[in-house]
């Protein structure tokens, strides 16, 4: 049976990256040598391993100084971040102490967008790589706590942007200045919304918007963001979350955009 309520769908869609990540209850005692085990468990798929320094913690809104100070010994006690990505650099699996992120990158390769189940499959490969070779360093397994979701566009001028005029044309909740033209048209902007999911669903959606007018990068970015507690601690329902995040991106995504741009980016659905 069809779906009565379809995800809005795009042929050319403007995103440039994705992020599915999963930060664990707590942290698994990683040592710099494990980091070459867990190198080789995916040289065959993800050839290109490199360092690169730990990404903060996810965190909830109520963080404290005390969080803070925290983050400050566990980046220093812990080897660095694993960043492990295929020749073509388009698809990235990342490990810390804490941490397993998967990304998709449009980047320089001009690939097309392989749309969310695909990176989502490339997150359970990982996951269950990652447990399988923690089990063979004798590590505990990791533990699904806080999920996210994340999708980057870029709006260049095969979007419909040009300038922070174009905005109002593909932004629905940017409504422009009305200052009779005094200030300069190579102004900067930007926008935010913030919205939390129905009580049963624990996790938020956060929109930003901006732009940046310099000669090598004049375009418009626009982010969406969803970040949520699993609802038990195994991967299914971290994967769970990440379904409902990317319906919720999705969604909002187009409900903060026009009918013009959809037009642009030649919505089918």
């Amino acid at each position: 049976m069809s779906d009565p309520n379809p995800l809005p769908e795009y042929d050319q869609p403007p995103v440039v990256e994705v992020a599915l990540a999963i930060e664990f209850k707590q942290s698994v005692n990683f040592g710099a040598l494990d980091l070459g085990q867990f190198a080789t468990a995916w040289e065959d798929i993800l050839p290109c391993a490199e360092e690169r320094p730990l990404l903060p913690r996810m965190g909830l809104p109520a963080e404290d100084l005390l969080d803070t100070l925290f983050e400050i010994e566990e980046t220093a006690s812990n080897p660095p971040r694993l960043w492990l990505q295929n020749d073509s650099g388009d698809r990235v699996t990342q490990i810390q102490h804490d941490r397993l992120v998967v990304n998709w990158r449009k980047g320089e390769s001009e690939v097309e967008y392989p749309r969310y189940g695909t990176i989502r499959e490339s997150m359970q490969t990982s996951w269950h790589r990652l447990t399988a070779e923690c089990s063979k360093l004798g590590h505990n397994e990791p533990v699904p706590f806080l999920c996210e979701v994340q999708y980057i566009n870029h709006f260049g001028e095969n979007q419909g942007w040009n300038s922070p005029q174009s905005t109002a044309r593909l932004i629905v909740p940017w409504r422009g200045m009305g200052d009779d033209a005094f200030l300069p048209q190579n102004h900067l902007s930007s926008f935010g919304l913030h919205c939390h999911f129905p009580e049963e669903r624990d996790g938020w959606l956060t929109i930003d918007g901006w732009n940046s007018d310099s000669p090598e990068s004049k375009m418009m970015t626009l982010s969406l963001t969803s970040r949520g507690r699993a609802l038990s601690e195994d991967l299914d329902s971290a994967l769970n979350f990440m379904d409902t995040a990317h319906v919720w991106i999705v969604r909002g995504f187009t409900a903060v955009t026009t009918s013009e741009a959809h037009k642009l980016w030649r919505r089918k659905q």
